[in-house]
């Protein structure tokens, strides 16, 4: 999640504006597609699970249904 935030602070570098929570939970919802991904091709659906509730169930708190 730390790398989430530097990678949105890295977008945002030259703007004014500073980068928005949204942003972030736009980039976290992006990585957690990929590593679904990458973990049902492995075959390691259990572990997935086991790594990323915790930050699904805060997600799904935090933002309106996706």
């Amino acid at each position: 999640l730390l790398t989430v935030g530097l990678k949105c602070i890295t977008i945002k570098w030259m703007n004014p504006d500073p980068p928005t929570y949204n942003l972030w939970i736009q980039k976290v919802w992006d990585i957690y597609q990929m590593e679904q991904i990458t973990y049902l091709v492995r075959i390691q659906k259990d572990i997935f699970i086991k790594i990323w509730s915790p930050v699904r169930d805060l997600l799904m708190q935090t933002t309106p249904t996706k």
